[in-house]
């Protein structure tokens, strides 16, 4: 299910566009995923012995090649699935400067190839990407890719992972300095009007590195930081251009529950100069636009309870804290309480 993301405005632009945005409902998705496994020869390498989960492709794959289906995926479920400390977390799911393509719920179609061994892993996807900023039409015209980098290590015998990420997502968007450059030469233009008639394919390339370390027995830390170059509009889901986040999270089994999590986290978002100054000069990005915008970065502190009621659904309770939401420092500070529900069968 999908997490309200932090520091939106409910609205999105669709063809140009704003139309009221879901903002807080959940969603509910469905894929079906084929996996080709390859055998690699016992002593050739040692291969990571892992249970299967709904966010990896086998329980002990080799080599995995995996095309969808007709269907979509969620490119999240084998990129940077998040960690396993921050399960529970909005941020979990919140790729922040990662802007991986999807249609409006979070899905696209691709193919994604895996070499997995004992100590670490390396995967790299092509994808369908919107054809338009919040399209909900995929193409394979231009498209996205993602190459990923996994460790896994153990400090004082507790273990951790390290996954370094790059990506590169080619889509017809629109230039923040362009469009600024032709308002200013015809202040009469609206500069929304001027984005769309701007946009060609464009590439918006990132990077992004995410951390996981247990502590101690059921006690782990999480980060996360990613960066794209911010020059043109992004495809998909959330207007972040920077952004840095962690937290800590200890199991129930402190106090007789093994399957609960409690958890904190932050994050500080952020924009890039041009993302700003487009905002700031009346523009609208995917979800946020004031009209002017006193720019700040966003801040978020975030708690939460994940209650287990059984081994198929958890019931999360979560508090948020968001100063400057939508990086309006005119704006907030800002409470948000919600529950998620999350089943797997």
């Amino acid at each position: 299910m999908q997490p309200i993301q932090p520091g939106t405005r409910p609205q999105r632009k669709i063809d140009g566009e704003l139309h009221p945005s879901p903002t807080g409902l959940t969603t509910v998705y469905m894929h079906q995923q084929v996996s080709i496994h390859v055998h690699i020869p016992d002593g050739l390498f040692p291969i990571e012995d892992r249970t299967p989960n709904s966010q990896t492709l086998s329980a002990r794959p080799e080599i995995s090649i995996a095309p969808t289906d007709p269907d979509r995926l969620r490119q999240i479920n084998n990129f940077e699935p998040g960690s396993e400390h921050a399960h529970n977390s909005s941020h979990r799911e919140a790729l922040h400067g990662h802007g991986f393509p999807a249609d409006l719920p979070g899905l696209t179609r691709g193919a994604v190839v895996e070499l997995n061994r004992k100590d670490w892993a390396v995967r790299a996807g092509l994808f369908q990407v919107p054809n338009a900023p919040n399209s909900d039409v995929l193409v394979f015209k231009s498209g996205g890719a993602v190459v990923e980098f996994e460790e896994r290590h153990t400090i004082l015998d507790q273990p951790g992972k390290l996954r370094l990420g790059i990506f590169g997502n080619r889509g017809n968007t629109g230039n923040y300095r362009q469009a600024m450059a032709m308002q200013d030469a015809d202040p009469t233009l609206d500069i929304n009007d001027v984005m769309v008639s701007i946009r060609r394919d464009n590439l918006k390339y990132g990077f992004y590195v995410n951390a996981e370390q247990q502590l101690i027995n059921d006690v782990g830390l999480f980060a996360r930081a990613s960066w794209n170059d911010g020059q043109n509009e992004i495809l998909s889901f959330t207007d972040i251009d920077r952004s840095v986040s962690g937290g800590l999270s200890v199991k129930g089994s402190y106090w007789g529950r093994p399957s609960d999590t409690v958890g904190i986290g932050g994050a500080i978002n952020g924009l890039s100069a041009a993302h700003r100054d487009f905002l700031a000069a009346g523009g609208n990005g995917l979800l946020i636009g004031d009209g002017r915008l006193n720019y700040g970065t966003e801040r978020i502190f975030e708690t939460y309870y994940a209650y287990s009621l059984n081994k198929s659904f958890t019931l999360t309770a979560d508090y948020q804290l968001i100063i400057n939401p939508a990086y309006n420092a005119d704006r907030g500070p800002v409470s948000i309480l919600s529950a998620r529900l999350h089943g797997e069968i």
